[in-house]
């Protein structure tokens, strides 16, 4: 199971490092969406006391439940066998694995970099260079955006995130061409190549 999870450990471990590096070099909370968050919360902060309260009242109730209390049991032993492997591949990362790790890393680093260049190189090939270090930090926004979104590949989410962060940023009149050749080439075109490649496979196995 923790060997499943490394994958997302080393994503959460890149972004805990690319996240304050791109605060400091960005300053996202100059941003017009950060802006018309705190104009919304200021305008609605009472509502939003009231349902903060609500929400931490319905959790404490729920703490105090039998209900709890039954799914703690049941998950304790779970808890216990995901710590205990957890710690076993830590210790064998520290012991036997730290150059794979850091390789792997390393990989991760260059991938998310090569993601994140996807639509600085949309931008230059419309003719729009304004900016660009600015924009490729401001894209870890659009993909944390995407981790809460249920649909296959962010769907929906992952266009709408992109367009409250770069709506701005980029011209009206072409940000819809951006955000196509972006998503095009970050998802959908690797949809398409997959679903090519398994029917080619397929194909081959067939006439075997």
């Amino acid at each position: 199971m923790t060997l499943t999870l490394l994958g997302n450990f080393e994503d959460v471990l890149f972004f805990t490092i690319a996240i304050p590096i791109s605060l400091l070099l960005t300053r996202p909370w100059e941003h017009p969406i950060w802006m018309r968050a705190v104009v919304l919360w200021n305008d609605n902060s009472g509502v939003a006391a009231i349902i903060v309260s609500m929400l931490a009242l319905l959790l404490y109730l729920f703490s105090r439940s039998a209900l709890c209390k039954r799914i703690g049991v049941k998950a304790l032993p779970w808890w216990r066998q995901t710590g205990t492997e957890f710690s076993e591949a830590a210790r064998l990362i520290l012991s036997k694995g730290r150059r794979p790790f850091f390789l792997s890393m390393f990989v991760l680093m260059l991938q998310w970099s090569t993601r994140f260049s996807i639509l600085i190189a949309v931008l230059l090939a419309l003719g729009l260079p304004n900016d660009l270090l600015h924009i490729f930090l401001l894209q870890w926004m659009v993909f944390i955006a995407m981790l809460f979104v249920p649909t296959p590949g962010a769907a929906g989410g992952a266009e709408a995130a992109f367009f409250l962060v770069f709506g701005k940023m980029i011209p009206g009149g072409i940000i819809g061409i951006v955000l196509a050749g972006w998503r095009f080439l970050t998802y959908y075109f690797m949809l398409l190549a997959g679903v090519a490649i398994l029917w080619a496979t397929r194909e081959r196995k067939a006439a075997l």
